[in-house]
This record gives C-alpha cells, sequence and structure tokens, in this order.
C-alpha cells in the first residue's frame, strides 16, 4: 500500500494523478549531473586516492601557475578510459583553480 496519496501534476492544466510532483509525461527529463556516474564508479577510488597522494608529494607546484598543487590534472583528458586514467605520463600537477580553468576552456567543462 502506498505511503502517500495521489496528488494531481503539476503541469499547468495536466488532470493525471501522481505520487511525484510531476506525471510521467511531464517529469523533467535528467540533467548531466543526475546521469553522470559517482566519483567511485569513474575511478576515483582509495587506489587512486593513495596514488594522487603520493604524486602530489613529489610535485607540489601547480605547473600552470606556479602555486601550490592540489589536484591531479590528465592531460590528454581520459574521457573514462582506465588505460588513460593510469597513465601517470599524462598527470600534471595542478591547483584546483587552474585545473576547472582548463577543464572549461579545454574540454567544455564537467566533461561535457
Amino acid at each position: 500500500m502506498p505511503n502517500k496519496p495521489l496528488k494531481p501534476c503539476k503541469h499547468l492544466g495536466c488532470p493525471v494523478l501522481s505520487y511525484n510532483v510531476y506525471c510521467d509525461k511531464h517529469r523533467p527529463k535528467p540533467t548531466y549531473d543526475e546521469r553522470r556516474p559517482n566519483a567511485t564508479d569513474r575511478g576515483y577510488d582509495s587506489k587512486w586516492r593513495a596514488a594522487r597522494a603520493a604524486f602530489l608529494k613529489d610535485n607540489p607546484i601547480c605547473i600552470y601557475c606556479g602555486g601550490p598543487s592540489n589536484t591531479v590534472h590528465h592531460d590528454p583528458p581520459h574521457r573514462g578510459d582506465m588505460h588513460k586514467f593510469w597513465d601517470r605520463s599524462s598527470w600534471r600537477a595542478a591547483c584546483s583553480r587552474c585545473n576547472s580553468r582548463i577543464g572549461v576552456l579545454e574540454e567544455g567543462g564537467l566533461g561535457r
């Protein structure tokens, strides 16, 4: 038995009753972030965190601005290819500001 009563769809003029805010026909399509796998599923797990920490310990300076590095930038982007993901020759020490800027300028931002 359902826990909550059916309510009219919030779409203007739709008479369908639903348990959600909108009926199936009018429910908004998922955004990119809702479809994107979580960080662990993309390879950023405990093994990555250990490798990242060791790399940043050996490379404490951002190669782009000279500030302290706190992220590992993949250049070229791995795009989900685990062979490229673990290829240390493509790792670059970067600060989060430079890493974000590069992601937006060169890759379209958020992997798009």
